[in-house]
């Protein structure tokens, strides 16, 4: 089975870190996605924590840059990310995620560009009465 039919390419987006300095020389370091989850308004961008934790570090000068048009300096801001804790323990389960808050104060198209690359999701929830 091509399970490719069912990966939202349009959806997944490059980590570019760019350290201040050397803003000639990005690196890639994994891949993220846009995601909206109902009913929250706000919208996210979710990857890897250890992708992009040398942008965690209070005086880091690195920074994530998720282009909005590839070939200019062009990218997404944001509000905030949220890390998932790491206890140290190396028992297997270990929570690996960020989730980066998209600013709603960007200009409206470069906002369209990042609804319109999410990932869509639908959160379904079944109550049980006991």
């Amino acid at each position: 089975m091509n399970t490719s039919v069912y990966m939202p390419y349009k959806s997944i987006s490059p980590n570019i870190l760019e350290c201040k300095g050397l803003e000639s020389y990005p690196g890639i370091y994994g891949t993220g996605f846009f995601v909206r989850f109902p009913p929250y308004c706000s919208l996210f961008y979710i990857t890897a924590r250890h992708c992009i934790q040398e942008t965690l570090l209070e005086e880091s000068e690195t920074r994530l840059m998720i282009p909005i048009e590839f070939g200019t300096s062009k990218a997404v801001r944001f509000e905030g990310v949220m890390v998932t804790a790491t206890d140290g323990a190396d028992d297997g389960e270990l929570e690996d995620i960020a989730v980066y808050v998209v600013s709603e104060d960007i200009p409206e198209n470069e906002y369209k560009y990042c609804v319109s690359a999410r990932c869509h999701c639908s959160i379904k929830t079944t109550w049980i009465a006991y």
